[in-house]
């Protein structure tokens, strides 16, 4: 059984424990929407659900959340979800909160498609703007610190313990990797020596979102990166997990945000990085190069290019910022 197996048997495991929580008519609405949305998705989805029906057991029905059916749902007004997305913007941020009132108002328009509902009030509510921070991305010379710091030297300075040259190949490896082809945490923990094609130069990707499985293409310095660590650990089996732990357990994605905050604190990067972080980076880069949206949206595997766009359009008023420096018309 190969990672994504057995994390869709976990997910699916804890989908079902998640609908339990919920009143039994929400899962006619998690049995169509499991044929559109990733699991990672509606388990999200379903977190969320959880919140609102909470709410609305404590605050309105004073009943439990199972109690609650298709009718106590025909008497919400405008008013009550008003009072729930400010009770919910007390500790959230506005986006979260525009994210809830899109996935409740596809919630209740599922409801009133098929005739549970005569009217979807979540319609009625005017959603805040979606506030745009900033996006955080590294700069060339700040990337080339960041690899430049994985050595015993560096953590020497910081009064850390020496370790294994395997380990620091291992580290730098990941970090290149992050930055040579901008895939998502998730997908490079999933990846085994199988999905590596050094002949065509190409990585096989399970994308995250979609859970289709895409081929990324390396350059000649992940090629070089690649097989450097490729004699220090040599493929046991096509199935065997590509980066490991000291004990031989596949990497896991909280100890390698660790990893990345911990290098970028060695090269003395002020930005918050992540592993995210880095894909940006790499989203940016490909850009500048290529000034096509197009070609961004596919290297990074997004499924829409409106989701590239928000990403990375601002790199564009930056050249027709730079474009008119110093233009004159006499």
């Amino acid at each position: 059984m190969d990672f994504y197996e057995r994390r869709d048997i976990l997910l699916d495991i804890n989908l079902e424990r998640l609908m339990l929580r919920l009143p039994p008519f929400c899962r006619l609405y998690f049995e169509k929407k499991k044929y559109s949305r990733s699991k990672l998705t509606l388990q999200k989805d379903i977190y969320q659900l959880i919140g609102f029906f909470k709410y609305l057991a404590e605050n309105i029905f004073k009943k439990a959340i199972t109690e609650i059916d298709i009718n106590d749902l025909k008497t919400i007004t405008k008013t009550d979800l008003m009072g729930y997305f400010n009770f919910v913007a007390l500790s959230a941020k506005r986006n979260y909160v525009v994210q809830l009132i899109s996935v409740l108002n596809g919630f209740f328009e599922f409801y009133c498609i098929n005739k549970f509902l005569d009217s979807n009030p979540v319609s009625l509510i005017d959603r805040p703007k979606e506030q745009r921070g900033e996006i955080i991305r590294m700069s060339i010379e700040e990337s080339n610190r960041l690899l430049s710091v994985i050595n015993n030297e560096t953590r020497a300075k910081f009064n850390l313990r020496k370790v294994g040259q395997d380990e620091l190949l291992r580290d730098k490896t990941i970090i290149f990797m992050f930055l040579s082809t901008g895939i998502r945490l998730s997908e490079l923990v999933g990846l085994n020596y199988g999905n590596i094609n050094m002949a065509n130069k190409t990585i096989l990707v399970r994308r995250s979102k979609s859970a289709k499985e895409e081929v990324v293409y390396m350059t000649d310095d992940l090629v070089n990166q690649l097989k450097a660590y490729f004699q220090m650990f040599p493929q046991t089996s096509p199935e065997a997990p590509l980066f490991v732990t000291k004990d031989g357990n596949r990497v896991q994605g909280q100890c390698l945000n660790v990893m990345v905050k911990k290098y970028a604190k060695f090269a003395g990067i002020e930005k918050k990085i992540t592993p995210h972080k880095l894909r940006t980076t790499f989203g940016t880069n490909i850009y500048q190069k290529t000034h096509d949206i197009y070609m961004a949206a596919k290297l990074l595997g997004h499924t829409t290019v409106a989701t590239t766009t928000k990403y990375y359009v601002d790199i564009d008023e930056i050249s027709k910022r730079k474009a008119l420096e110093g233009f004159r018309i006499a």
